[in-house]
């Protein structure tokens, strides 16, 4: 009997010795991974949502860059086209100057009138110039 009760007690102290020897440290090394691997994945989505919020900025950084470069462009274009319609005045209302390419002679009135809608022109091309600017920049 003493034999059977020091082998259950052997046995006892061998499970015992297995438990916080081998299979607790196990699991204790099993759930440190575990929690290592979600913090680590946890990491790299908050990386990529930065990278999201980041590239989301650049494009609409570079859109933005994009609406000022056409707005810019309508803009010269619209001075341009102010500047046509003057010298096309100065064609129709005015008489060229001989050995002078390009030159005319007008009254001045006419050349008032000419310049008036000439720089009436330019100003309704810097306003809506700006006010693209203003609906770029609110965005």
């Amino acid at each position: 009997m003493k034999t059977a009760v020091g082998i259950a007690l052997v046995i006892m102290l061998l499970a015992l010795a297995y438990y916080f020897g081998i299979a607790l440290p196990e699991q204790n090394r099993a759930k440190l991974q575990f929690e290592r691997d979600k913090f680590e994945q946890e990491r790299k989505e908050k990386q990529n949502q930065q990278r999201a919020k980041e590239l989301e900025a650049m494009q609409k950084h570079a859109q933005r860059g994009i609406e000022k470069k056409n707005a810019e462009d309508v803009y010269h274009a619209c001075r341009v086209a102010a500047e046509n319609d003057f010298n096309k005045g100065l064609e129709l209302n005015g008489t060229p100057i001989p050995g002078e390419k390009g030159s005319y002679n007008l009254p001045s009135e006419t050349s008032k009138v000419l310049h008036k809608q000439q720089n009436d022109e330019k100003e309704a091309c810097r306003k809506v110039y700006e006010v693209t600017l203003k609906d770029i920049d609110a965005e």
